[in-house]
């Protein structure tokens, strides 16, 4: 047995062993593209390129400047030898409660070391050993400041900016020598996550890492009490007005170049890694859906035609894999550095109601339970009555989920939320791919926070445009959901796979019986309702269109056995600006946003075998009341045989007009102009639809209808 005076010898024997084999290793070579390539082969584009970088001296930065750094990253750093026991022991007790290497407890010196030599790329123990190594032999060859100033010239700040010099003037167009404090200390907080923490990405979290860094300046004596309180936060400038962008982020293209980028930092790869490695990135992108994507948004919305400051997104999503297809976050990424595919959470409005229907027939309730769909209605928890659209009071009498999803009845679907149980939507949305509000915000997947309130059942909760195509994909893949991703395969310099997806299928997360009954209800929202305009040349399509309140929003989401798709169009302040009179019309779910669906689907699947949906199971009980308690034989949907119905009550509900009335449109469609973009035959403007299965609408299909949700707050 060994002494406890032993088992120390022995620990400062091997450290000592440690750090007399260790060698400062060879320094990274210079810094080189990253060659990213669609799911073929062909090229993508590059990801940083000539490195803009620019060295300065310590002495030439302000003392405020210097502090900020150390207050965020090491504010112990001239006080130890290359490692800080308090870091080591907070990260260890962290790595302990996650069951693995989760935090470094990185010293500047550890950092530098990591950024500058050839050190593993991996994770692990053993890797954080020999960084503890080095830095500690590098505390030995150079000062204090030495250190410190390489630090500053190397280490990366985002937006291609590597070193404080360059990141000055990228972020704020003046030389580091100008910097003001709170400059500095957003400089400071991007350190940690250069991209993830881009304060036009997640203003929310970049300004909250920059009061942190203030307090801790501020705790260390070198601000005045209450200055941390006190300081506003600086003016940045726009993402690509400066910096050495060139021409390889511009247009569509930048955004899914940069998502590429964040994932592979969500994959474990440091920015040095990133700028060294000489990486190969093979990405799931489908070259001819992408083009497709930026092809039908510029043929629907011809820019010069339409404002300049409408914002669109699109994401397509391979259904049982999750690989993304296309995307289309913005029309130029130097223009918007914000993703609005993946960082633009809004309201979807009525295009949220398929998760609901999936939430109520798996608490029994089946697509032929029958509903009062008169308007308004006034309903428990809700203050002011629903109304299903615009300022009328367009009533539907009693009518089976069918028809109230193809006409987006936002009285049936507020009561249908009230009978599934707000709880049990929420949980369904999740289990459907809408992140929740806990998940961690790597690569793709962004938090949501989704309201228990009955408002969920009109969409006023907000989602992201990729929440919406994958909880639609897991329809498509027969309940089988999958978690979104861009990155197949990176390969190194010398040919090595260092990273390699998995097909990514998650358990199956709603029963296939079920999901055949959401699709086929969204079938008759592009076959008779609000989308025809979204109906695919040939192939059968299921989608639903969204519109909230004053036309802030206007999503269509669809899908295909192949291919899940959500479009969406809007401006940054809904509550300022509408999407009124563009191209001559008022934009709702069923014009635009569908017709770009409908562009982009039948391109991008092209070639591709016609597939069919399966047949509707009919799972659960038919719903009705004591006034409707013989249906009277088959819906008007289907004509097919109705299932034995079971009758039960519901509950009695006002639909008494009030003074307060609010307005919560829905899906209705309304006659539009037909003006540019010119219409494709199956676009053709026709009679707006009425409680009977309609004739085919205009293309504005779902003007008013399926506004399901109040604006959206700034």
């Amino acid at each position: 047995m060994w002494s406890p005076l032993g088992l120390i010898g022995l620990m400062v024997f091997f450290v000592v062993v440690l750090y007399l084999t260790t060698d400062v290793p060879d320094a990274l070579p210079d810094e080189q593209s990253v060659l990213v390539l669609h799911h073929d082969g062909s090229e993508l584009g590059r990801i940083q390129g000539e490195e803009n970088r620019t060295d300065i001296r310590l002495d030439t930065l302000p003392e405020p400047v210097r502090q900020a750094v150390l207050a965020a990253e090491d504010e112990g750093f001239y006080g130890h030898a290359g490692i800080s026991p308090r870091g080591i022991f907070r990260a260890l007790f962290r790595n302990v409660q996650a069951g693995g290497v989760s935090q470094g407890g990185s010293t500047i010196t550890q950092q530098y070391a990591k950024t500058k030599f050839k050190l593993s790329r991996q994770r692990s123990l053993s890797r954080k050993v020999r960084e503890v190594m080095v830095a500690v032999k590098l505390e030995r060859k150079l000062s204090k400041d030495e250190i410190f100033e390489r630090y500053l010239n190397t280490i990366y700040f985002g937006r291609g900016a590597y070193g404080i010099e360059a990141a000055a003037k990228t972020f704020f167009g003046v030389p580091a020598r100008s910097l003001t404090v709170e400059q500095a200390a957003v400089l400071a907080a991007l350190i940690r996550s250069p991209e993830g923490g881009d304060p036009a990405r997640k203003p929310e979290l970049a300004k909250k890492r920059w009061k942190a860094a203030l307090a801790n300046m501020e705790e260390e004596g070198w601000l005045e009490e209450g200055a941390a309180d006190r300081a506003r936060y600086p003016d940045l400038r726009k993402p690509g007005s400066g910096g050495k962008t060139g021409g390889r982020l511009s247009g569509p293209r930048g955004h899914v170049l940069k998502s590429v980028e964040q994932e592979l930092a969500a994959i474990g790869l440091s920015p040095e890694d990133i700028s060294h490695a000489g990486l190969r990135v093979t990405t799931t992108i489908d070259p001819l859906a992408q083009a497709a994507a930026a092809a039908a948004m510029d043929r629907v919305l011809p820019p010069g035609k339409v404002p300049a400051d409408l914002l669109s997104a699109l994401v397509a999503v391979e259904p049982g894999t999750g690989a993304v297809k296309a995307m289309y976050g913005g029309r130029d990424y130097t223009k918007r550095f914000i993703n609005d595919a993946t960082d633009n959470a809004r309201q979807p409005g009525s295009s949220f109601k398929p998760v609901i229907l999936a939430a109520a027939i798996e608490e029994g309730i089946g697509l032929r339970s029958r509903y009062d769909g008169s308007s308004p209605q006034d309903f428990p928890g809700r203050d002011k009555p629903v109304k299903n659209y615009g300022d009328s009071d367009e009533s539907f009498g009693r009518i089976d989920l069918i028809e109230a999803t193809a006409k987006s009845v936002n009285t049936v679907y507020f009561g249908l939320t009230l009978d599934a149980g707000p709880r049990k939507v929420i949980d369904m949305a999740h289990r459907l791919g809408v992140p929740t509000d806990e998940q961690p915000e790597v690569g793709l997947r962004q938090s949501v926070k989704l309201r228990r309130e009955g408002g969920l059942g009109l969409g006023e909760s907000e989602v992201h445009v990729l929440d919406q195509a994958v909880a639609f994909s897991t329809f498509a893949a027969e309940g089988k959901a999958a978690t979104p991703y861009l990155i197949q395969r990176v390969v190194d310099r010398d040919g090595e796979v260092i990273y390699k997806a998995d097909r990514n299928v998650d358990a199956a997360a709603l029963d296939a019986d079920i999901a055949a009954d959401v699709t086929y209800a969204m079938q008759q929202v592009v076959e008779r309702g609000t989308g025809k305009a979204a109906k695919l040349d040939g192939r059968p399509t299921a989608g639903k269109t969204g519109t909230t309140q004053d036309n802030a929003d206007a999503w269509f989401v669809g899908f295909t056995p192949q291919l899940s798709t959500a479009v969406w169009m809007g401006f940054d302040k809904p509550n300022d600006k509408q999407l009124k009179d563009i191209l001559g019309r008022d934009v709702t779910g069923g014009s635009f946003p569908a017709q770009i669906f409908k562009r982009f689907m039948d391109a991008a699947l092209e070639g591709q075998p016609v597939k069919r949906f399966p047949e509707p199971k009919y799972v659960g009980k038919n719903k009705t009341d004591e006034t409707d308690a013989t249906p009277s034989g088959p819906s008007s949907a289907t004509g097919s045989p109705l299932p034995t119905v079971t009758v039960t009550a519901a509950p009695t509900r006002s639909v008494e007009p009030s003074p307060s009335v609010i307005v919560v449109p829905s899906d209705s469609p309304s006659p539009q102009p037909s003006e540019s973009p010119p219409p494709q035959p199956s676009e053709s403007p026709s009679p707006q639809p009425s409680e009977s299965p309609p004739p085919s609408p205009s293309p504005s299909g779902d003007a008013g209808r399926d506004r399901g949700a109040s604006p959206s707050p700034t």
